[in-house]
């Protein structure tokens, strides 16, 4: 599921649906993880993988750890564009690359520059 920058009005309206065909298999969470998206984590229960991307600009510092850390309870691969700015090698940003195989039920993860790989043992 691409989540763009979906926020909780538009999620508000997600789950007025009575039953969602299924939980998605892949996330994005919407709107670089801010607090204004939070209503999400109340749609599905469990995601097998969830990325976010960054958005840091001024005082703009997303994802939020509250989020990031509310994600970390529904999925065991979390993974974000970015490690913390203090933190940055070279390139200053990153990519994230998963191949989903939906017959085998798996997935491939390729992380490029920043992009950063989330430690969601419970």
């Amino acid at each position: 599921m691409f989540t763009g920058d979906m926020e909780n009005t538009t999620i508000a309206e997600l789950k007025k649906i009575p039953r969602l065909p299924c939980q998605p298999y892949f996330l994005k969470i919407p709107h670089h993880g801010s607090e204004t998206s939070s209503e999400m984590l109340d749609v599905f229960t469990s995601v097998n993988v969830v990325c976010s991307t960054v958005y840091r600009n001024g005082k703009n510092n997303l994802p939020s750890q509250n989020i990031i850390n509310s994600y970390k309870k529904i999925t065991n691969n979390l993974y974000i564009t970015s490690s913390d700015t203090n933190n940055l090698n070279d390139h200053g940003y990153g990519v994230i690359n998963i191949s989903i195989d939906v017959l085998n039920d798996s997935f491939q993860t390729k992380l490029y520059g920043d992009a950063i790989s989330i430690n969601c043992s419970k």
